[in-house]
Parts: structure tokens; sequence; C-alpha cells
């Protein structure tokens, strides 16, 4: 799966919320199941790592059998089949955690989408709903002379 193509999808259009919504369970089962997928490959990547270290250290142990446990753990850190099983187990991680945090990208998404429905229903978008028309101006008007009428009054 390509991260970055699916960052794509979190945008919304709010003019399209009827298509963002019908949308929004399929991407998240998409990304949901690329998450599993790569979870699974990091754990096997995991394991492996851990048995080449468990390999590595028998043969360390056979050919060092003097070697304290110190050294050997050393060994093995510094040894390259280690570092090409952990460099691919970090790799792997990496690409989890991201679309992890795509995931939970996703869910925040659909909330949204949820209050952006709440919205439409309320009328929100609606440019009538917050349009001034000349009737609001003539009763701004009126109140701001009974206002200072009324201040006048007082100080008389």
């Amino acid at each position: 799966m390509d991260i970055d193509e699916f960052r794509k999808y979190l945008k919304i259009d709010k003019q399209a919320l009827d298509d963002e919504i019908i949308q929004r369970s399929a991407l998240l089962f998409e990304v949901s199941e690329a998450y599993a997928t790569a979870v699974a490959e990091r754990d096997a990547l995991k394991e492996q790592l851990a048995v080449t270290d468990a390999e590595l250290d028998g043969k360390l142990r056979k050919a060092n059998e003097k070697g304290t446990e110190a050294l050997i753990k050393n060994q093995i850190q510094a040894h390259n089949d280690h570092r090409k099983a952990f460099a691919e187990w970090l790799e792997a991680k990496e690409h989890a955690d991201k679309l992890g945090a795509l995931k939970d990208a996703f869910k925040d998404r659909s909330h949204a989408l949820g209050e952006l429905a709440d919205l439409y229903v309320a009328n929100y978008f609606d440019t009538a709903s917050v349009r001034q028309t000349p009737n609001d101006d003539t009763t701004v008007y009126r109140r701001r002379r009974a206002r200072l009428a009324a201040s006048r009054e007082a100080k008389s």
C-alpha cells in the first residue's frame, strides 16, 4: 500500500459529503487490512531476528568456548547477519507504525464526516442561513436608535 496515495484520501470535500460518507468504510477497511498485514510482517521479521541471534549465539560459542556472556552478546550485535535482520525488522516496524497512524487518521476522518453531516443537516453550509437581509439591517438600526434615545433620557 502506498501511504502517500492514501494520505490524499484524508481530505474531505464538504461539497460531496454523500460520496465521502459512502467511501469511508471501504477506505478504512483497506487501510486497516494493510496495517494488519504490515504488523504480521513486522512480527515475522522480529521472530526471524531472534532466530538469527540464536544461530549466531550457537556458532560464536562453539568458536569461542571461553567467551563471556558480554563478549558473545557484543559479537552477535556486531555481526553482519544480525545487522541485516535488524535493519529489515526496523524497516517493517516503521512501515507498520506509519500505517497505524494512517489508520488512526482515517478513524478521525470518519468522525469528522459525521460532524460535517450534522452541520449540513443544521443548514450550516446554507448561505441563506448566514446572509443578512434588509430586515436585519432595519432591526439593527432600530435597536441602536432606541439605545441612544434611552441613553439621552437617562442623562436628562
